[in-house]
């Protein structure tokens, strides 16, 4: 991914929304910015791989992706988290559950207070994986 890279091309940037186009960060500065601790690195690649065996015909369990539509604060993200991993424990014989989330939308504003950066929802992502 190139960080030069803009969030409207710049064909379409006008005075009018020049100041809301955001340089987005690239996956490398996400990763430098936002580094995983030994744990959470083995823990995803363990549930990447229990992924890739149920997909392989490895592993007999069903494969559940859910989410919510889009997430629209950290909170209700974590809350969702929480309760999809105690589920999720219950269910571990016969399933594997995935939570996946859209936090890519644009921010939506409410009573004039912008919702957090797009940095303040990668912490929180990262948050969801422990």
């Amino acid at each position: 991914m190139n960080s030069s890279v803009s969030a409207l091309p710049l064909s379409t940037l006008s005075p009018a929304n020049e100041a809301l186009t955001l340089r987005l960060p690239s996956s490398l500065q996400l990763k430098l910015q936002l580094p995983l601790t030994n744990a959470l690195t083995q823990q995803v690649a363990a549930h990447r791989q229990a992924v890739r065996a149920i997909l392989n015909g490895e592993d007999s369990r069903l494969l559940v992706i859910v989410g919510p539509c889009s997430i629209h604060d950290p909170q209700s993200a974590l809350e969702y988290a929480g309760n999809l991993a105690r589920l999720a424990t219950e269910v571990s014989d016969k399933m594997l559950l995935v939570m996946r989330a859209y936090v890519e939308k644009p921010a939506p504003r409410s009573a004039g207070k912008a919702w957090p950066t797009i940095r303040t929802w990668m912490v929180a992502m990262t948050c969801l994986v422990a």
